[in-house]
């Protein structure tokens, strides 16, 4: 009887679709943001273009005003945007330090039952090795054909079927811990990108405070 020692090996992709969905809405907040930038842009450019048109001091002040105003907004919302982002992103942090916390203790129990099962794995080999020497003893001894070789194949099929099923079970527990190492791995990898990104957006929130400290006086004289 032969015996397959072939190891299935399971494979995880990263799932990084929270990650992706805290940067991604970001992302599309700060194109809104600049859309309506580009189109306050415009409108204060025609007004100023308006009042130097007329001659009205006040109406350029106005214009001036209205414009600072507007980067003002501006400021403050890419400001809320950044903050709710780093929020986002600390809670994709705070989510992947749990499972991986929780896959831990199942890799730790996993790689126990693992350890534990090699004893198993190892007496049913002797099992059968020596099921498989006492066939060939039978066969030579008595004829193939004899009632005790055929008692003794026998044997050595029940020994084989046994240590299959256990090396079955071991090449599964070893999947398995693959399997959660790999996942484990994942979340590190998620875990590194999130705080790159969550150093990136605190960069922006401190420029947008800056710019509304710089703002914000100009825009109320």
């Amino acid at each position: 009887m032969s015996i397959n020692l072939g190891v299935a090996k399971g494979y995880l992709e990263l799932d990084i679709s929270s990650l992706t969905d805290a940067v991604s809405g970001a992302k599309s907040a700060f194109s809104q943001i600049e859309r309506s930038g580009k189109l306050a842009e415009s409108e204060m450019r025609l007004m100023q273009s308006t009042a130097r048109g007329t001659g009205s001091v006040l109406s350029q002040a106005a214009a001036q005003t209205q414009s600072l105003t507007r980067a003002l907004d501006a400021a403050k919302d890419k400001a809320s945007v950044y903050k709710s982002g780093i929020s986002g992103l600390n809670s994709v942090v705070k989510t992947a330090r749990q499972e991986q916390a929780t896959l831990a203790q199942k890799i730790q129990a996993a790689t126990a039952q693992y350890d534990a099962h090699q004893d198993t794995v190892k007496a049913l080999k002797d099992t059968y090795d020596a099921a498989r020497q006492e066939a060939r003893r039978m066969a030579q001894a008595h004829g193939e054909a004899s009632d005790e070789a055929k008692a003794a194949a026998e044997a050595e099929e029940s020994a084989g079927s046994a240590y299959t099923n256990a090396l079955e079970k071991s090449r599964r527990y070893r999947n398995e811990i693959a399997q959660m190492e790999a996942k484990h791995g994942d979340l590190t990898l998620e875990i590194q990108h999130s705080g790159e990104k969550i150093e990136e957006f605190q960069t922006g929130l401190n420029n947008a405070r800056a710019d509304i400290a710089n703002l914000r006086p100009r825009a109320a004289s």
